[in-house]
């Protein structure tokens, strides 16, 4: 994924159109279409807008999100989990894994796979293929319900 790319999810996930995010970030429609077109480079300027309205800039250029920037749920959610015992860890790798299998079968977008490994962070979404599927189940000792049969 490169940075046009990068750029079109993060405008995506604040769920705006170019002219909504090019007004948030204080350039014009036709500056943002190049920006995500890869038809000109963002400039320091664009990308300072972007970090003051709480966007992931490092996240943008380099595609690695700053764990400092997760939501107030997901901070509570790593606190949690990491107050439990690792046998009780391990339960809740199982169950949130499970739950997002059974999202992702369900999610209109469950044909746009992307390869990733279990260790990512929290705030990273991700979609599994059978490939980390089989190595979360061998690391967390999960079944789905297909695996019951």
């Amino acid at each position: 994924m490169n940075i046009e790319d990068r750029l079109r999810e993060l405008r995506n996930s604040k769920q705006l159109n170019q002219e909504g995010f090019a007004a948030l970030a204080g350039v014009s429609k036709t500056t943002q279409n190049n920006y995500e077109t890869g038809k000109r480079k963002p400039t320091f300027d664009y990308l300072e807008s972007l970090a003051a309205a709480g966007l992931d800039v490092a996240y943008l250029l380099t595609g690695r999100r700053d764990p400092k920037l997760l939501t107030e749920d997901q901070r509570r959610l790593v606190d949690m989990f990491s107050g439990l015992n690792e046998e009780r860890q391990r339960a809740l790798m199982a169950t949130a894994t499970d739950l997002y299998i059974k999202e992702s079968k369900d999610s209109p977008r469950a044909g746009q796979r992307m390869r990733v490994r279990p260790e990512n962070t929290v705030n990273e979404r991700f979609q599994p293929t059978s490939e980390t599927v089989h190595e979360s189940r061998a690391k967390y000792g999960n079944k789905t319900d297909s695996d019951q049969d």
